[in-house]
């Protein structure tokens, strides 16, 4: 696995599906239509080299690889979060210049 073809998008995705059990759903969610949902899941697998999800008409279910790669995702994003926030408050000089 090379981990420059990991793309956020991809994770996204993959979050989403994760977290409502339907690509439909997420699809949804994402304003995306449910073939790129499913094109994104297909590249993310691809790019993994292992299953991460079983799909049956009552929609999807992580394999193990896929509940690995979802707590490690939702750290993926938390720490995108922490950076977003932590420049978003950023110092700001105050105060009277003499």
């Amino acid at each position: 696995m090379n981990p420059n073809d990991l793309d956020l998008r991809l994770l996204r995705s993959f979050l989403f599906v994760a977290q409502s059990g339907k690509i439909s759903s997420a699809a949804k969610q994402l304003h995306l239509s449910q073939p790129a949902v499913t094109a994104h899941l297909r590249r993310l697998e691809e790019v993994v080299g292992k299953p991460l999800l079983s799909r049956s008409t009552h929609g999807v279910k992580l394999t193990s690889h896929g509940h690995t790669l979802r707590n490690l995702a939702i750290d993926v994003q938390n720490t995108l979060a922490r950076i977003e926030t932590s420049f978003h408050h950023e110092q700001k000089l105050s105060g009277e210049l003499r």
